[in-house]
């Protein structure tokens, strides 16, 4: 009777074991679930750029990397009940992605070039070599700036902090059907007088969205 009541008990102590590891997996992947299904919901609001950042931008951006990751952050939790991780304990998440992935090529066609924007041959330089830099392959179609002059930044004094410009790209990558259109921030800090200091970088300040190629 006592071993039977050990065991019952030592069962009943695996199980809610296995529950709270259960709920602590499946909290976190609702989480991730959510974020990604929210960033969908409002794409079309945000002109098609996504809107996550950190640990999401990062999965939209190598999903099977960081797959891997959460599975390999899960692994604990199930090593400790003596089993594996569910084949299908990513499903969710998989077909939240895959949602996102739909909408931003569904919103593709929508999204054009901007019309009334200016040239700037050296600052686009810029841009040019940041993008062929970050972006492997990266096929440069068209960039400008959106406007003719710089924007200044000033302290609570009125004195300058810095200045910038923001420029946009249109750029193919290989493989990929849709284009990507990409903005871009040029940022100068003040030096004093009427100086800036010259910049050889961007910002990239927008996320990129998928758009016709023209």
């Amino acid at each position: 009777m006592a071993a039977d009541t050990s065991c019952r008990v030592a069962a009943q102590r695996k199980e809610l074991a296995r529950k709270i590891a259960m709920f602590s997996v499946k909290s976190d992947l609702v989480s991730w679930q959510s974020a990604v299904d929210s960033d969908r919901e409002h794409m079309q609001e945000h002109q098609g750029f996504a809107r996550l950042g950190g640990k999401y931008a990062t999965l939209l951006q190598n999903p099977e990397t960081e797959k891997a990751r959460l599975l390999g952050s899960y692994a604990p939790y199930f090593q400790l009940l003596g089993e594996t991780p569910p084949v299908d304990l990513l499903a969710p998440l998989t077909a939240a992605m895959a949602a996102w992935h739909a909408e931003q090529e569904r919103l593709a066609p929508t999204w054009t070039w901007p019309a009334g924007v200016s040239h700037d041959k050296g600052l686009e330089a810029i841009g040019v070599k940041w993008l062929t830099t970050d972006y492997k392959g990266a096929k440069v179609l068209k960039i400008a700036m959106l406007s003719d002059g710089w924007t200044m930044t000033k302290n609570s004094l009125g004195i300058p902090v810095d200045r910038y410009r923001t420029g946009l790209t249109l750029y193919s990558l290989p493989g990929e059907t849709w284009c990507r259109y990409q903005e871009f921030t040029v940022l100068e800090p003040y030096i004093g007088g009427t100086s800036f200091q010259k910049s050889t970088t961007v910002n990239n300040t927008s996320g990129d969205r998928l758009q016709a190629c023209k």
